[in-house]
């Protein structure tokens, strides 16, 4: 997005949302103001304010805002932020994945903002979490790329994600190695093209390295 976009962007996101303000910083846009959650899941209704403080990078979408708590408001006990108080919104798949086909701001922070708080919330009021969490550090990523690709195999994510990288040369017309009987390209292979056509292809190859790099000390222990 250029720069010019995204101050447009920035100022309708202030228009709409009184509460918050801006201020341009030299890596991008430092908004800050009260969050105010008043969302239904599964039935359940919770209203709820945080003050919050979104750092928006001058190349948004293609690098995720990151975000903080600033009231201390998170209930003890509630494990999804980082050592330095940002807040863990998501694996790094999952996030881009979704400021992919949501770019605006306002969709960042009605969707993934949104989401984080309203099971801090949840778990402030309830003791445990409204939906299905991630597992924390590797063991998250590697259920985020599971889910991804359609399988728990961790054998299959394992040739998948060498294709991801290159060492294994995709073939569309090739069975899939699920056993399915469908064409590569019909099957798994889909996500692994679009992942390779992809303008974030490295980030993509990254995170297949670094998985690979963990399962291959796994599986010499």
């Amino acid at each position: 997005m250029q720069k010019a976009q995204l101050q447009t962007q920035v100022a309708s996101f202030l228009q709409e949302r009184p509460d918050f303000s801006a201020e341009e910083t030299d890596q991008g846009y430092c908004i800050t103001g009260r969050f105010t959650l008043n969302n239904e899941f599964g039935g359940v209704c919770l209203y709820d304010e945080y003050e919050v403080e979104i750092l928006v990078p001058y190349d948004y979408p293609w690098s995720p805002p990151s975000i903080r708590e600033t009231a201390g408001a998170l209930p003890a006990g509630f494990e999804h932020r980082y050592a330095d108080g940002g807040l863990c919104i998501g694996t790094g798949c999952d996030v881009i994945d979704f400021v992919d086909s949501h770019p605006s701001l306002a969709e960042f922070v009605d969707g993934i903002v949104a989401s984080y708080f309203f099971s801090a919330s949840y778990f402030k009021k309830y003791g445990t979490v409204p939906y299905g969490e991630r597992a924390h550090g590797i063991e998250g990523i590697i259920e985020a790329y599971q889910e991804r690709f359609g399988t728990e195999d961790e054998k299959l994510l394992i040739h998948l994600l060498a294709h991801e990288v290159g060492w294994v040369q995709y073939r569309g017309h090739k069975l899939c190695p699920c056993g399915s009987g469908e064409r590569f390209r019909s099957c798994h292979g889909a996500q692994i093209i679009k992942d390779l056509q992809s303008p974030r292809k490295e980030y993509y190859e990254r995170d297949a390295q670094m998985l690979l790099s963990y399962f291959a000390r796994k599986y010499e222990e």
